[in-house]
């Protein structure tokens, strides 16, 4: 009986690990957490035009600058995704991230990481905040292509600011 118990709570378990990480293979994985990262060259522009640029995009692109300083700037960026109709209107989660941005000569790495999923949660009459690493929460799991999309969208926009020439004649 013990062991016919045990062979079912292996089973459950196993379920429940294989379901994480096929809700999880949208997103690249670092450390079994969430990480968009990558290194790219722009030919011709100089570490500080690169440090300049990225200022002004996470100027534009992040709630708050944590860090500044000439080998990396690191901000905290929010965006929101509408989900569910609730009540005649509809329900919004919000992701945060940490984006860290370095710079080189001709070159600048990018990561975008520690991603936590921040929503209202209704049960019984009553409703609390809920801010958990995206990792640990499947409910969002119809959302992740989005989700990705969303992040992607923000490394492009990373990119065309970043290799863009600044016509100095204005």
């Amino acid at each position: 009986m013990k062991k016919t118990n045990l062979l079912i709570f292996l089973l459950v378990i196993s379920l429940h690990l294989v379901a994480q990480e096929k809700y999880l293979s949208i997103f690249p994985l670092k450390d079994s957490k969430v990480t968009y990262s990558a290194v790219l060259q722009t030919s011709g522009i100089s570490k500080y035009e690169l440090y300049n640029k990225a200022r002004i995009w996470l100027a534009t692109n992040c709630e708050t600058i944590k860090l500044d300083d000439e080998d990396i700037v690191v901000g905290e960026g929010v965006f929101a995704f509408k989900f569910n109709e609730f009540f005649g209107g509809y329900e919004y989660f919000h992701i945060r991230c940490i984006i860290a941005i370095q710079f080189k000569e001709e070159q600048y790495k990018y990561t975008f990481s520690d991603f936590r999923l921040n929503y209202v949660k209704f049960s019984q009459g009553t409703s609390d905040i809920v801010d958990d690493p995206i990792e640990d929460l499947s409910i969002f799991k119809d959302h992740n292509k989005r989700i990705d999309l969303k992040i992607k969208e923000l490394i492009v926009s990373l990119d065309q600011v970043m290799k863009r020439t600044i016509d100095d004649n204005w």
